[in-house]
């Protein structure tokens, strides 16, 4: 990770992190980063999140877009929409709104397409 927000941290704004960062506070805004985004189970994020890949155990207000990998741990709290490539939800994990799987940037009526 080449950036930590800890617990007890507040943070409003723009984030772009090139490398990974892990959320343990609470985070409003938007989050651009090139790697892994994790969120810790006490992070508290209002955010659009953007990542290569995403692990969330905390709590999540907003839309994620990872390139490659979504994560849902078990604690975690997801309100909004995601689009992923793959997706993981561990038993417990609560999510709320909407989910777009699909490779790369493809709409989805193209997948069907033969």
């Amino acid at each position: 990770m080449n950036t930590i927000i800890g617990k007890g941290t507040h943070f409003e704004g723009t984030i772009e992190v090139n490398g990974g960062i892990r959320i343990d506070g609470q985070v409003k805004g938007k989050i651009t980063c090139t790697d892994t985004l994790s969120v810790g189970s006490d992070g508290i994020v209002e955010a659009d999140l953007e990542a290569k890949h995403a692990i969330i155990e905390g709590k999540v207000n907003g839309n994620i877009s990872t390139s490659e990998k979504l994560e849902l741990q078990a604690t975690s709290v997801v309100i909004g929409e995601f689009t992923t490539k793959r997706l993981m939800v561990e038993e417990g994990a609560l999510f709320h709104g909407k989910s777009n799987m699909r490779e790369d940037k493809e709409k989805p009526e193209e997948v069907y397409k033969e």
